[in-house]
């Protein structure tokens, strides 16, 4: 049988040692304590403040809306002595006809309204019928306000704006958002920031077609 001589240098070192290893599984101890309790902690939920839509779903303003008088266009097919207008008078006013549209006596007005600006009468009358159920919606038969001007895509009305005649209505919209009818497409339209929606680009596309555009 050896026989092992420690002198009492070892046994110091060996109880340094051991005492390094006990506090280490203390600290273990008291961190895994620690971490048990915090995890049996009751979880709460943060609520995130909703935000408010109460107010602009049920608050609208209505403004009454006076210009300048527009032009006087007062004319009717086959009174232009232009044949390239009546064209594009008839292209429109058959189709808004054969929908029942109301507004359609007011398409040789557009038509020369466009003109004047330089405009698409074509892509004026899609944004208007599209924005206005073809005339029939209660802003444009009630307030002249036929383009939804106020009017969100979700229908929500943030300011109502009310227009003492279809003339003036179309004037001011023309007036105010002339750099976004500037140009000949939906696409066009949509590139400057009209609308961001590809479906809207689609269902101005559609009614084009239907204007024989």
């Amino acid at each position: 049988m050896k026989t092992i001589n420690l002198t009492s240098k070892d046994i110091a070192i060996n109880a340094k040692v051991s005492l390094v290893d006990i506090v280490f599984i203390v600290a273990i101890t008291i961190l895994s304590i620690a971490c048990v309790k915090q995890s049996q902690k009751p979880y709460t939920k943060v609520q995130t403040p909703k935000r408010d839509i109460t107010t602009i779903e049920t608050t609208t303003e209505t403004i009454v809306k006076t210009i300048e008088d527009p032009n006087d266009h007062e004319i009717s097919i086959g009174e232009t002595n232009n044949p390239e207008i009546e064209e594009v008078i008839n292209d429109i006013q058959s189709f808004y006809g054969s929908v029942n549209a109301p507004y359609s006596n007011k398409i040789p007005w557009l038509v020369l309204e466009c003109k004047d600006r330089g405009l698409n009468p074509y892509l004026v009358s899609a944004v208007q019928a599209l924005e206005s159920e073809w005339t029939r919606s209660d802003y444009c038969q009630n307030y002249n306000n036929c383009f939804g001007y106020g009017i969100t895509d979700s229908g929500v009305i943030q300011q109502f704006i009310e227009f003492e005649n279809y003339e003036e209505g179309t004037s001011y919209i023309l007036d105010h958002f002339e750099v976004y009818y500037k140009v000949d497409t939906a696409e066009q339209m949509a590139a400057n920031g009209y609308n961001f929606y590809p479906s809207w680009v689609d269902k101005i596309n559609t009614i084009l077609t239907y204007l024989n555009y």
